[in-house]
């Protein structure tokens, strides 16, 4: 319900754009529950630099995505 509304306010795209800005928002929302409950204890080297490096790409795109 609130998907729908949300693309309503979005726009003429709203459904295009809504669904990536949702789906980037499940995934990033997954990543920081599996900080938050341990599931990144003990990892380090590369793993969280592309960890770090997909939420800013998640992010940036949802910026992007906001000024069409």
């Amino acid at each position: 319900m609130l998907f729908g509304f949300g693309t309503l306010l979005i726009g003429p795209l709203g459904a295009s754009i809504g669904n990536g800005v949702a789906d980037s928002m499940i995934f990033s929302g997954k990543l920081f529950v599996g900080l938050a409950f341990g599931e990144w204890k003990g990892v380090s080297g590369k793993p969280v630099k592309v960890f770090v490096f997909g939420l800013i790409i998640l992010f940036l795109g949802i910026i992007l995505l906001s000024f069409k």
